[in-house]
């Protein structure tokens, strides 16, 4: 009986081993796609005797191929898939590598199957050769980098801007300086030439006018700052009260109606649009009001001949307003731009027509607080028509309020108290006053106000300052209404810089 034996101990270690080996080359492959998709980064490799090519499975995903029913040519599908202008690239690329056997690196856009716009980056730089000296694989990496290009993109716009925010801060500083020190020097100029006692009638009111003037820009001048100032530190609150908007019209067309005339240009005709004979709503009164104010300023200060309207229509849940002008209009080009702080539309235009280029920045940032927006319409040499909307809010209590404001006042020997913490503004109301058969009672504070204006039983008119130390005229105006809900109150605000207009609250 014959047999044989044989010592099998190595072809288990040997099996063991290739088994282990075989375990850690999938786990290094899974690592691989894995570490490959997270980096969006896909491999290739081209059999040179063969001209086959191998994609790993980052690369079908990075070009938006299904792989398992993907049967065509590789290089045909990435040059199909490649934007037209980057085609040239893609074709250079090819015969740098697969013809000339040489290293390359370059950037190409393409558009997938499914419509993704990409930016790659097709790397090739490893090349095997056998023991001859020839070929036999080419091999390299192709890179997803659309995430860094729109970042680089962003990074260029962040840059351009902030250089042409540098610019238009120069150029602002530059224009402030002027727009300062020329009205300062007209006040100081003429006020001193009013200490000359041969100084005529007449040239004492001209001067007078001119100093009026100069006070009225540079007051505009330091609220424009200091309102763009506000708003983008995001101090500004909302404060919604009711109001009947076609008082607030009638009172704009007023001053615009004056202030033409003021400025010799009898030949503007000013027309005005209301829609309903009363309307009442919600809304920041003061907001509103500023936005008007620029608007139609703005189509008073570059129409010189023609008609200038402004007005009001419903719009669903919005309330459409519209400032119309015949004046120099504006450049398409430049359309974009004008709602951006310190922009005006030229160089030019802000040599002739002064000005800080805040106000329609002012104006598209307090529309966006009462929740709506701005545009324009405007051809050049024939006219521009802004466009506006507000969140539309019935007022709740407009019937008191219209019967306050429409009561009327006589001046016989009347008390009236004026809140006022602001000497010179209470030397300018009295002075005003002083003109009429009244009896003024001054306070400087919101609680004195209050205590003041319970304590007489014969006051007939409180003027209310807006801003005073302890509470605001708002504040004091409600606690007085608790009261004595038929007392006149009337807030001291500005319209064009110098106005009073009857208080909204109640």
């Amino acid at each position: 009986m014959l047999g044989t034996h044989k010592d099998l101990t190595q072809d288990k270690d040997r099996e063991q081993e290739l088994t282990s080996a075989k375990l850690m080359a999938q786990d290094h492959a899974r690592e691989l796609k894995r570490a490959q998709k997270t980096a969006k980064i896909g491999s290739w490799k081209n059999i040179v005797s063969t001209n086959n090519m191998w994609w790993s499975e980052e690369m079908y995903n990075i070009f938006g191929i299904n792989k398992k029913s993907f049967s065509g040519d590789l290089n045909t599908v990435i040059e199909e898939l490649t934007h037209p202008d980057d085609k040239h690239l893609v074709q250079h690329a090819h015969k740098t590598v697969f013809q000339d056997k040489k290293s390359i690196s370059v950037e190409f856009r393409i558009k997938t199957e499914g419509g993704a716009k990409k930016h790659l980056l097709f790397i090739a730089d490893d090349f095997v050769r056998d023991e001859n000296g020839e070929y036999k694989v080419l091999s390299g990496v192709m890179k997803d980098i659309t995430d860094y290009k729109l970042i680089q993109i962003e990074l260029e716009k962040a840059k351009e801007k902030a250089e042409e925010s540098d610019r238009l801060k120069s150029s602002f500083l530059a224009n402030m300086s002027h727009e300062i020190r020329t009205p300062m020097n007209s006040i100081i100029g003429f006020a001193s030439i009013l200490k000359n006692n041969d100084t005529s009638l007449k040239q004492r009111e001209k001067y007078i006018d001119i100093i009026t003037n100069s006070s009225n820009h540079l007051l505009n001048l330091i609220n424009d700052i200091i309102d763009i100032s506000k708003i983008e530190s995001g101090e500004v609150v909302v404060s919604y009260t009711d109001i009947e908007l076609n008082a607030l019209f009638h009172e704009l067309y007023s001053f615009y109606h004056s202030e033409l005339r003021t400025l010799n240009k009898f030949g503007v005709y000013l027309k005005m649009k209301i829609p309903y004979p009363e309307f009442y709503i919600s809304t920041d009164e003061t907001r509103l009001r500023q936005v008007l104010i620029n608007l139609i300023g703005n189509a008073v200060k570059f129409t010189d001949s023609g008609e200038i309207e402004f007005g009001y229509g419903l719009k669903g849940d919005k309330i459409e307003f519209f400032v119309r002008d015949t004046g120099i209009g504006i450049a398409r080009d430049k359309q974009d731009m004008i709602f951006k702080r310190f922009h005006q539309e030229s160089e030019t235009t802000e040599r002739l027509y002064g000005g800080t280029g805040l106000g329609l920045a002012i104006a598209k940032a307090c529309t966006e607080l009462l929740k709506g927006e701005i545009w324009l319409e405007s051809v050049q040499n024939f006219g521009t028509t802004f466009y506006f909307t507000v969140e539309y809010a019935k007022g709740k209590q407009a019937n008191e309020i219209f019967e306050v404001e429409n009561k009327e006042f006589e001046f016989d020997n009347e008390l009236i108290l004026v809140a006022e913490d602001d000497d010179y503004n209470y030397d300018y109301i009295s002075t005003i006053l002083s003109h009429h058969d009244l009896r003024l009672i001054r306070t400087k504070s919101g609680r004195e106000t209050i205590r003041m204006a319970l304590s007489h039983d014969d006051l007939k008119l409180v003027l209310m300052d807006i801003q005073m130390p302890d509470l605001t005229g708002s504040e004091a105006t409600i606690e007085i209404r608790k009261h004595k809900p038929e007392l006149p109150i009337i807030a001291q605000t500005e319209i064009g810089r110098a106005s009073l207009v009857p208080w909204r609250h109640v």
